[in-house]
């Protein structure tokens, strides 16, 4: 007879390792799309972080547990029950599942980090930028001062001279 139980605490077992890795891929695919919203326009900024480096290895890792949760889909000349037990079994094995969020979690705190320095040159180059304006009024304001000073002038010297 099939004990439920088992079975249940098996599925509860796999949908938790699912949860985990399904979270994990989740932030780390949230941390691409922030990335590419500012990548496409500091492209030489992110040369100099190995974005491309962790972009393959990013890839390379997903594509790899891709290939091996695509054994979960049971063949059509299986059994009924072969292919229930094969739906429940979770294709990594708890090595291979920990690794794999090892380096999942590894490459999101290097997308962070350039997230992180990408924002920090965005701000820095922003604020360069206000202080190039403020200084570029100042000037504009001193010069403006200045014609008005010398219209001031211009108008005591008319006066006196008629």
């Amino acid at each position: 007879m099939i004990d439920a139980i088992a079975i249940s605490t098996l599925a509860a077992s796999i949908v938790s390792k699912c949860y985990r890795l399904a979270s994990e891929v989740t932030n780390l695919s949230g941390l691409l799309i922030g990335l590419q919203g500012v990548a496409d326009q500091h492209e030489s900024y992110l040369e100099s972080l190995n974005l491309y480096k962790i972009l393959l290895e990013c890839s390379a890792d997903l594509k790899a547990v891709d290939s091996q949760l695509e054994g979960l889909v049971p063949g059509a000349g299986q059994t009924k029950t072969r292919r229930i037990v094969k739906r429940l079994r979770w294709p990594l094995q708890r090595g291979d599942t920990l690794l794999m969020l090892e380096h999942i979690e590894r490459q999101k705190g290097s997308l962070s980090f350039v997230l992180e320095s990408l924002t920090t040159r965005i701000v820095s180059d922003q604020q360069k930028e206000a202080q190039d304006l403020s200084r570029a009024f100042q000037a504009l304001d001193a010069r403006i001062a200045s014609k008005e000073e010398l219209a001031v002038e211009q108008s005591v010297l008319d006066w006196v001279c008629d």
